[in-house]
């Protein structure tokens, strides 16, 4: 288990924590320090995703605060899915913690969710199968609107059965414009606001080095599938001391870069 605990904060509550390194980041000119702790001998990949949204929380009210210094308005809340009919990437930590939140779900959800989740992978099996070289065309966004498919993560009444535990794409995606220029996929409509860098980079960057591999993405409805192909993989564990050092670092260094865009801009 890792712990992220920012200056200010009482730090968690471990027995033995086996490791703990300093964490910096620059958003908009501040600068958040805390500290990730493991306690424990073993880290998965699905393990990164708790520590992940708590910086992507940071780093969003950070985004928002900027946002409304400069006049603009995020209507985005709870319960609104006018922006859950987009493409949604996952790092393979993401969907490794996604098949476990899946599985957590009291059974008549857990199996709504899954009928849906194994609907719309088939869509998308089936159009990638049609497309040249078995690709997404690009834009790819335009191309998966195309397929005019619901989040698979949605209830009937329209609700996201895991929002606390949501893709950190939708914790990273705000509109700042009127939620009805939200549906389908125009380009030029609508106004969208976005974190200086993404979480989701950090973790498929984080995920590609423990692993020595390419970082690498996975479509949110095929994520129950990919996890449940690479189940050997994703029970793989790591040491605190190969864990913590390289996600700091790997954090600190996409907000060091995108703080520097935005002076430079």
């Amino acid at each position: 288990m890792i712990h992220l605990h920012w200056l200010g904060e009482a730090p968690p509550d471990t027995a033995a924590p086996a490791l703990t390194v300093p964490l910096e980041i620059r958003v908009y000119g501040q600068t958040l320090r805390g500290s990730l702790t493991a306690s424990g001998e073993e880290i998965r990949l699905g393990d990164l995703v708790a520590p992940a949204r708590r910086i992507a929380a940071a780093v969003c009210d950070a985004t928002l605060r900027q946002t409304a210094d400069h006049g603009a308005h995020v209507p985005c809340r709870r319960g609104c899915s006018a922006c859950c009919r987009y493409l949604v990437p996952l790092s393979p930590p993401e969907a490794a913690r996604m098949y476990e939140d899946l599985a957590a779900l009291p059974p008549p959800l857990r199996t709504g969710a899954l009928e849906r989740f194994c609907a719309h992978g088939r869509t998308v099996l089936d159009a990638l199968a049609d497309a040249p070289g078995h690709r997404p065309p690009e834009p790819v966004g335009r191309w998966y609107a195309g397929l005019d498919l619901d989040c698979p993560l949605l209830d009937p009444r329209g609700s996201c059965l895991l929002y606390p535990a949501r893709p950190l794409a939708c914790r990273e995606h705000f509109a700042a414009s009127d939620p009805a220029h939200c549906a389908g996929y125009a380009a030029g409509v609508g106004r969208t606001v976005e974190p200086p860098f993404s979480m989701v980079n950090a973790l498929s960057l984080l995920a590609g080095e423990l692993e020595q591999t390419e970082p690498e993405s996975v479509l949110l409805p095929l994520a129950p599938a990919w996890a449940d192909a690479h189940a050997p993989r994703l029970a793989r564990t790591w040491t605190p001391p190969e864990v913590l050092p390289r996600f700091a670092r790997t954090v600190h260094l996409l907000a060091t870069c995108a703080q520097q865009a935005i002076e430079a801009a």
